[in-house]
């Protein structure tokens, strides 16, 4: 009699560390939990584990994200400006840096334009991009000049690149 209880029991337990195996062991997405020590196989294809002192985050968490100049649709992975160093501690011996929005640099997840760097605009897709890459991309009395809208009358004459 006694052992028809223990069958259950154990059965029980096997499919409890089964679950938790596969649970501990699959790869995680973008923005998620990761440890650097392990290099990237925290992470899925495509993404590395980087340092929570080279992210914007400020919850101290090591984050599986696109690689650097990559873009990103987990605000969880923005760069920190001046990001990591040979090493993987970014920004060592010294201050945080400033957020990527600030950078320059497009690419980032965006609602507003104002989210985004200077001279770039939040595109359709939510991500900061270039104003425009033609004439084409501005209003009818604008031509596109350095990735910027402006009025045609300011461009020194001539149409601009379409």
């Amino acid at each position: 009699m006694k052992r028809s209880a223990f069958r259950p029991r154990s059965l029980f337990a096997l499919c409890f560390v089964a679950i938790l195996v596969q649970v501990a062991c699959s790869r995680q997405e973008e923005g998620q939990r990761c440890v650097q020590r392990n290099d990237n196989e925290d992470c899925e294809a495509g993404l590395i584990c980087v340092g929570s002192t080279d992210l914007r985050s400020s919850d101290g968490v090591d984050r599986c994200c696109p690689p650097e100049g990559s873009p990103v649709s987990d605000a969880r992975c923005i760069r920190l400006a001046g990001g990591g160093n040979d090493n993987g501690n970014g920004n060592e011996g010294g201050e945080g840096g400033e957020a990527s929005s600030t950078t320059g640099v497009s690419g980032a997840p965006c609602t507003h334009t104002s989210q985004c760097p200077e001279g770039t605009v939040c595109g359709p897709a939510g991500m900061c991009q270039a104003e425009c890459l033609g004439d084409r991309d501005c209003d009818a009395s604008n031509i596109c000049e350095d990735n910027r809208c402006v009025p045609a009358s300011s461009s020194g004459g001539g149409a601009g690149s379409d």
